[in-house]
């Protein structure tokens, strides 16, 4: 069985096309599904997986903080962002906030910006692995 959009291909000379609403491939994962026919006779069950995007990260707001600073909102700006992905500051996972595919905010502690330097920030979304890293300035 193939794939093919929201359908699938038998590669046979039968062909049967479904269509598959968004919510039930929005998480990643894998799904079975059974043909039934009017007799009400089922098929073996077919299984596929359903990936998650791979986040991109396009700019960081703000991109330079200050030492010594109270912390805040960092809002990560990109593409393929899922509720379940989590922003991470040099490896290690922020609180996230989800508001689009293309924004997540990440709560950057006091304590992380003690310090001047840099911090490499990516996304993760499980099942579509971490995206690019940029760099947040610590001035």
């Amino acid at each position: 069985m193939e794939w093919i959009g929201p359908h699938y291909n038998l590669r046979s000379a039968a062909k049967l096309t479904a269509t598959v609403p968004a919510n039930l491939i929005a998480s990643a994962g894998s799904a079975s599904i059974t043909a039934v026919n009017a007799s009400g006779l089922s098929s073996t069950a077919a299984t596929f997986n359903i990936s998650a995007p791979v986040p991109v990260i396009t700019s960081l707001y703000p991109s330079v903080v200050t030492h010594g600073g109270p912390g805040g909102g960092l809002f990560v700006y990109g593409t393929g962002f899922l509720p379940s992905s989590v922003v991470k500051w040099n490896g290690a996972v922020l609180p996230t906030g989800y508001s689009s595919s293309t924004l997540l905010i990440g709560t950057v502690s006091a304590s992380q910006i003690t310090v001047p330097g840099s911090a490499q920030i990516t996304v993760y979304t499980a099942g579509g692995g971490t995206s690019n890293a940029l760099t947040l300035t610590i001035q």
